[in-house]
């Protein structure tokens, strides 16, 4: 559900569909147009290790992304749990998000 992603994307200032208006938070359509595709992949783009591509469509590694954020310690009323093991159906469920980005690894430019 578009509403649904807009939320969740809504929840981190990196992420923001829209400042104000439609899409803003708030105001979530259902609507994927270009500024939720745009907001997509600068999700994507946090998660980029995992996700491989970040082309702003909602596809599967996206989707498990996607939930593994919500279920984290990372919104107010997650779990404090990013995966479980006990309860994964397949390799791709126990693959923890990246939450950072590595900066490079050499100081010599």
């Amino acid at each position: 559900d578009v509403v649904a992603i807009q939320e969740i994307l809504n929840l981190d200032s990196r992420t923001i569909v829209a400042l104000a208006g439609p899409g803003s938070r708030g105001h979530e359509t259902g609507f994927y147009g270009n500024a939720t595709r745009a907001a997509m992949k600068r999700f994507q783009a946090l998660f980029i290790e995992y996700i491989g591509l970040a082309d702003g469509k909602f596809n599967s590694k996206t989707r498990v992304s996607m939930n593994a954020v919500c279920k984290g310690p990372f919104f107010t009323n997650g779990t404090g749990n990013v995966f479980d093991k006990a309860t994964s159906t397949s390799l791709k469920d126990t693959i923890p998000p990246i939450i950072a980005i590595a900066g490079p690894t050499s100081t010599a430019i």
